[in-house]
């Protein structure tokens, strides 16, 4: 059975994403509505209200759900730790919780003011009157909760850190537990704020309904309040959904007149989901804005092209910070591998795996920055484009979606195990050795998930390497496989067929020089890596094998089809035609380059004869070793 600690690590790292996802997105929304243009609107200063007050309350929470419960600190730190989060973060992150919870009240009062009583409107929703109502929430939320400040007391016992319940001792002050925690907190931080967001909300739903009849009739201001009311509607109702259940658990204590979450495991995890709901709807009403918002949309799509502009700035810098962090982590295992022993064997033979993997994705890293620093890519992709503006791609859509459906789960696969195996460290009790020379990669034991990290990186790099080089081979094949279809196409009189012929003659010698330059682009990564890094071990070889050549030789295949088709269509040979039988002849020289198409090692090109031969002469060679093997004695 699962005990607290383990279910508390497991929400640790639940809680984890969620509140940094959280911050991002509030800071996001504080920007928005801070804008200049928007920060005099009185809607759109409780908005930005609302992300401040969240984002302190995610900040208090991330210490007091999270990191004192994660695996990076000793016993006495871990004391320590949880002692003064207790003491006073959490009464900091119930002040933020307060916060948020009346101006999401005032946000609904107001919304009910603009719809329901719009002739007051003027009077009340003004940016004024909301400066004043935050101001009185603040003072009032730091009222409520200072008493908690002393509900516990931190003492030291044998150089150890520990807390103990003070005023929150409901066998010394059963007052203050049932007047003020349950009571007051009942009342305060539930059942009045529940009352007013419910019957306003019921009023507003009724009076949207009625407009909804209306709307023909309605200006486009009026439209754009009632969609920014919906808005807000939705925000409210999430949050009264993730608030209910921890009010419902309040009442539970106050009929059992002491905390349930210490009695019973069961009840300890039920307290901490409806704590996460709380969390989860601080964290997810960027969300909310971002679906029902449009300028809200717009301004983050602003964001975003200025942060990719600045990103592009800088892309040179991190790469190669990113591959000197991989090198330093290849470095680290080998010197472990080849400088320590008492290794037991599965252990080495797994590493010496994991080793040439990273080798293989450090060189892919390499590879992709030569390519996007010198545009190789890009031009690749415009030579492609003046062929026949993607002709036989956009035919043959579903097959990139399903490539790139596999790829994505292939991505999927590697960042689960990594972050299974970076668990299963955490959660074992004894460990081999090796595990424990890696966990001090970077000195700290509590850093072991920087490993982690930089493992899954790296065969993220690999598995975009392999991904793009499949992705371009693929389109050149779809592309040659159109002008095989349009080739058989060709039909009419002898000038129609002498104009079309010259067409594809121009078309095919443009392909031919994307598949030569595609070719100069792969055909170092690729006999690179089949020839010194996967021919060592079958698994690598049967994987980088089917990738480096099924691609290529379909291509071939193809290539090969094209003179099928010239000579295949009757149009081209029927009626006699001296000039059209002449250019068909110059069209099928032109296919027969024994050099075109995507070549191994430099000087071989793939072809479905090139792999029965070179998997006819492994076999052959694998079963002449086997015959010299010697005889197991009897």
């Amino acid at each position: 059975m699962m005990d607290s600690m383990d279910f508390h690590l497991i929400m640790a790292f639940i809680y984890l994403p969620v509140i940094l996802i959280g911050l991002l997105g509030n800071s996001l929304s504080y920007y928005a509505y801070r804008r200049p243009k928007r920060k005099s609107k009185h809607v759109a200063f409780l908005l930005y209200s609302l992300s401040l007050s969240d984002a302190f309350l995610l900040i208090f929470a991330l210490p007091l759900f999270s990191i004192m419960y994660l695996p990076i600190w000793s016993d006495v730190e871990k004391q320590y730790v949880v002692a003064y989060t207790a003491k006073y973060i959490y009464p900091l992150c119930m002040m933020a919780k307060t916060c948020s919870l009346y101006i999401m009240v005032t946000i609904t009062v107001e919304r009910w003011i603009a719809v329901c009583r719009p002739l007051e409107a003027q009077i009340w929703c003004q940016y004024t009157t909301s400066q004043k109502t935050r101001t009185i929430i603040v003072i009032c939320a730091v009222l409520l909760n200072f008493p908690k400040f002393f509900e516990f007391e931190i003492e030291e016992i044998n150089g150890v850190f520990q807390f103990r319940r003070e005023l929150l001792d409901p066998e010394k002050h059963w007052w203050y537990f049932m007047i003020y925690f349950i009571g007051i907190s009942i009342i305060f931080d539930y059942m009045l704020p529940f009352a007013i967001m419910s019957i306003a909300n019921t009023q507003i739903i009724g009076e949207l309904r009625r407009k909804k009849r209306e709307r023909q009739l309605m200006t486009t201001q009026q439209q754009k309040e009632q969609n920014t009311t919906v808005m807000l509607l939705v925000i409210t109702i999430f949050f009264g959904f993730c608030h209910f259940f921890s009010m419902g658990l309040k009442i539970a204590e106050s009929f059992a007149g002491g905390f349930l979450t210490i009695q019973n495991i069961y009840w300890e995890m039920l307290g901490e989901v409806f704590n996460f709901l709380i969390i989860l709807h601080t964290a997810s009403t960027f969300f909310v804005y971002y679906i029902f918002s449009e300028k809200f949309r717009t301004v983050i799509q602003g964001i975003w092209k200025f942060g990719y502009k600045y990103r592009q700035k800088r892309i040179r810098k991190q790469p190669i910070s990113a591959c000197r962090e991989a090198m330093y982590y290849l470095g680290f295992m080998a010197k472990t591998m080849f400088f320590k022993s008492s290794f037991y064997i599965l252990d080495m033979s797994m590493q010496l795996l994991s080793m040439i993997w990273n080798f293989e994705a450090i060189l892919s890293f390499i590879f992709l920055m030569y390519w996007q620093k010198n545009g190789q890519l890009a031009g690749l992709k415009e030579k492609l484009a003046g062929c026949q503006n993607y002709k036989g791609v956009q035919e043959k859509t579903s097959k990139f979606q399903n490539n790139a459906g596999i790829f994505l789960a292939l991505y999927v696969a590697v960042l689960i195990f990594n972050c299974t195996y970076y668990l299963k460290f955490y959660f074992e009790e004894t460990h081999s050795i090796w595990a424990l020379k890696i966990s001090t990669m970077f000195y700290f034991r509590r850093l072991r998930f920087l490993t982690s990290i930089i493992t899954t990186y790296m065969y993220f790099v690999w598995l975009t390497a392999i991904y793009v080089f499949v992705t371009f081979t693929n389109v050149v094949c779809l592309e040659v496989k159109q002008l095989n279809r349009d080739i058989q196409k060709i039909n009419g009189d002898s000038e129609k067929v002498k104009s079309e012929l010259l067409e594809k003659l121009e078309l095919f010698q443009k392909l031919s020089k994307v598949i030569h330059d595609l070719d100069d682009i792969f055909k170092n990564l690729t006999s690179i890596t089949d020839f010194l890094i996967c021919t060592p071990f079958i698994a690598f070889c049967v994987c980088s094998f089917c990738s480096v050549t099924v691609a290529p030789a379909r291509l071939h295949d193809e290539i090969r089809a094209t003179k099928s088709a010239v000579f295949g269509n009757h149009a081209i040979w029927f009626p006699y035609d001296g000039e059209v039988h002449g250019l068909a002849h110059v069209f099928a020289s032109h296919v027969d380059q024994n050099s075109l198409g995507i070549t191994i090692w430099g000087f071989a090109v793939v072809s479905r004869p090139l792999i029965l031969a070179t998997r006819s002469a492994t076999g052959m060679m694998l079963s002449l070793l086997s015959e010299f093997s010697p005889s197991r004695d009897e």
